[in-house]
C-alpha cells in the first residue's frame, strides 16, 4: 500500500467515525426535541385542565407563559439538530464522492484528487462546525411549522380559555 493509499483510508476511517458521532449526535436530538414537545403539551393540558375545573382563568394565563421556556428549549435543540444536519449532509456527500472513486477505480484520476480535496477543505469533528448560538439563531429553527403554528396554536388556545372561563365563570 503506497503512502497515499494509506492517507486515503486514514481519511474515510475518519470520516466513517465522524459520520458515527455525528448521527448518535442527531438520534439523541431528536430524543430531546419529542421528549421537549411532550412536556410542553403535558404542563399546558395540566394547566388548562386545572384552570377549567377551578374555574380560574389565571391559571390558563399561566399555561400560556409556561409555554416559553419550552418553545425556547425546543427551538435551541431544533438549531442544534439543523447544525448537525448540515455536517452529515457534507459528510454524506464526501462518501458519495468516494464512493466514485472505488467505483471507477483508476480510471479517473481527477476524482480521487476531488475527493482528497473535499477531504482537505472539510471540518472533521462535529462541534467544530457549530456556530456560537445567539437568539437570534432561532429563527432558523426547524421545523417552521412547529413554531409557527403548535407553540402560538396552544397559546391562543390558553388565551381563548381564560377568556371564557372569565366571561362564563
Amino acid at each position: 500500500m503506497t503512502l497515499a493509499n494509506e492517507r486515503t483510508a486514514e481519511l474515510v476511517r475518519l470520516l466513517e467515525r465522524d459520520y458515527d458521532h455525528t448521527a448518535e449526535f442527531i438520534r439523541s436530538l431528536v430524543g430531546t426535541i419529542s421528549t421537549t414537545r411532550g412536556w410542553a403539551v403535558t404542563v399546558w393540558l395540566a394547566l388548562i385542565g386545572v384552570a377549567v375545573q377551578q374555574d380560574c382563568p389565571g391559571l390558563a394565563l399561566v399555561a400560556s407563559v409556561a409555554l416559553v421556556p419550552f418553545g425556547l428549549l425546543d427551538a435551541y435543540h431544533s438549531w442544534l439538530y439543523g447544525q448537525a444536519l448540515r455536517h452529515a449532509r457534507g459528510l454524506e456527500q464526501l462518501s458519495a464522492d468516494y464512493y466514485r472513486v472505488v467505483e471507477r477505480g483508476g480510471d479517473d484520476e481527477d476524482l480521487g484528487l476531488d475527493f482528497e480535496a473535499g477531504m482537505a477543505a472539510h471540518r472533521l469533528g462535529l462541534y467544530s462546525e457549530f456556530r456560537r448560538f445567539s437568539l437570534i439563531e432561532l429563527r432558523t429553527a426547524r421545523p417552521r411549522l412547529v413554531f409557527r403554528w403548535f407553540y402560538p396554536g396552544l397559546l391562543c388556545a390558553a388565551l381563548a380559555v381564560a377568556v371564557l372561563i372569565a366571561l362564563l365563570g
